[in-house]
């Protein structure tokens, strides 16, 4: 009822991660359900990658009333205005770094000052990767550790932490126990090698995973579609 108000302004956020495991109809119909909810409230913000969207059909079904190039509406809901979020500039996410350590509190008064340790995040080459949000605040967290030698810190190293990390958050989840951080990293290295010698894109959809991929990792009363669905979750490749 308070949407009908327009007291709402609703996000829905990771539709990417939504759209990747959909098929064609599904895709469809949650496409009708997000619009029927535009047109009752059009404060809706709708956040993801725009790789999700694989085709200027999709992109029309999801964002636009209209069919096509027909001046003929498919419904009433407003049309979407599409934004993108720029990249971090170094001032940036210099400035992110530091209040993050800022915020944390130094418990074994054995960090490095906090001067020090900026200057040594600026004479890092890791090409451009700290213009990512969640890699820069990621590199602060190292920072802030003084067992840590930031000094050696590489892009492969941040990457690495970085998929450990998600890894491990999954492997706390109840519904994640039936397979492992090594069976995870193995699917994984099995998929890329896939992308790069036969698929050779870096997108892919869900159902084109060749099964005899899926079928190396066997959960004892999940279907292939349910393992497939399992072994993609938080995929980790699309978020790198």
């Amino acid at each position: 009822i308070l949407n009908t108000y327009h007291r709402f302004v609703i996000m829905l956020d990771g539709f990417d991660e939504m759209k990747f495991a959909m098929a064609p109809n599904d895709f469809n119909h949650i496409s009708a359900q997000i619009r029927n909810m535009a047109t009752v409230d059009s404060k809706l913000l709708l956040l993801g990658r725009p790789d999700s969207i694989e085709s200027e059909e999709e992109k029309s079904r999801l964002t636009s009333s209209s069919f096509h190039n027909i001046p003929l509406k498919a419904d009433s809901a407003p049309d979407f205005d599409s934004l993108r979020i720029v990249f971090l500039s170094k001032e940036e996410y210099l400035k992110l770094i530091r209040n993050f350590l800022n915020s944390v509190p130094d418990t074994t008064s054995r960090r490095k000052p906090l001067d020090q340790l900026i200057s040594m995040v600026e004479s890092l080459n890791l090409g451009d990767i700290l213009s990512r949000p969640v890699q820069a605040k990621m590199l602060a967290e190292v920072a802030g550790d003084p067992d840590v030698d930031l000094s050696a810190i590489s892009r492969f190293i941040l990457y690495d932490l970085f998929i450990k990390r998600i890894l491990r958050r999954e492997e706390e989840k109840s519904v994640r126990r039936h397979l492992g951080t090594a069976g995870r990293l193995h699917f994984m290295r099995l998929l890329a090698w896939w992308l790069w010698t036969v698929k050779k894109t870096r997108t892919f959809a869900a159902s084109e995973v060749p099964l005899e991929i899926v079928q190396k990792f066997h959960i004892q009363n999940v279907s292939l579609d349910g393992l497939r669905r399992e072994l993609l979750t938080r995929k980790i490749h699309r978020r790198l």
